[in-house]
Parts: C-alpha cells; structure tokens; sequence
C-alpha cells in the first residue's frame, strides 16, 4: 500500500498540482508525459487485481476464511489499497486537469468503474 500512496504523491507533484489552489502549471513537454503516465497508472489501478479485491467478509467465501486464505488483516489491507486506488483516480483528474475529460477520454473510463466501487455495499 505504501508504493500506491508514494505514486499518487509523485505523481501529483508531477503534476504541479497544489492543494487548495485550482489552477495547474504545465508546460508542453511535461503534458504528454502526464497523460501516458495517467493512463498507465488507470490502467492498473482500474485492472482486476487491484479494484475487484475482496474487502469484507461478504466478498469471501467461508471455506477461504476456515482454511486460512483470508485473514481479516488481508481484508484490512485490500480495502486500504482500493481506497488508494480510488484516491490515485482523482489524483490523476487533477494531475491533468481539464484535459482529463477533454483529451484523454480518462472519464469514462475512470468514472464507471468508480461509481461501481462506490456503489458496492
């Protein structure tokens, strides 16, 4: 989890994203990078293995949690790495900026399996 929240930090500072403030400064050269990082990024944060761990003990079945497979600390930190994940999406929309709905088609593919997510019980 520590490798999500450290991506998501460097790529807001690549960004030149600061909080609280809305407006971003890009230069032409480092734009084309951040839109490549962006959808490598998506690309895993939105993939199978990340977004669809299971996160509580409804997503289980009871023979993994007998066995052993699943611990309530795998749990634990399945569900901290889909919070990062999701935080990562919106780090990723700000790092951008408007071109994130304009240039990248980045909203549709991050904002269905967002509301999914968010969605689940």
């Amino acid at each position: 989890c520590a490798h999500v929240a450290a991506l998501n930090e460097t790529l807001r500072g690549a960004g030149e994203y600061l909080p609280g403030q809305a407006t971003h400064v890009r230069t032409e050269s480092n734009s084309s990078e951040m839109f490549a990082a962006s959808r490598s990024i998506l690309q895993e944060y939105l993939g199978h293995a990340v977004w669809d761990l299971p996160t509580s003990l409804d997503d289980v079945s009871p023979e993994r949690v007998v066995d052993g497979s699943i611990t309530l600390a795998t749990l634990r930190d399945d569900a901290l790495l889909v919070c990062l994940a999701a935080e990562g999406v919106g780090v990723c929309a700000q790092a951008c900026g408007v071109e994130f709905v304009r240039a990248g088609a980045f909203l549709p593919t991050a904002l269905c399996p967002l509301l999914q997510k968010l969605g689940d019980p």
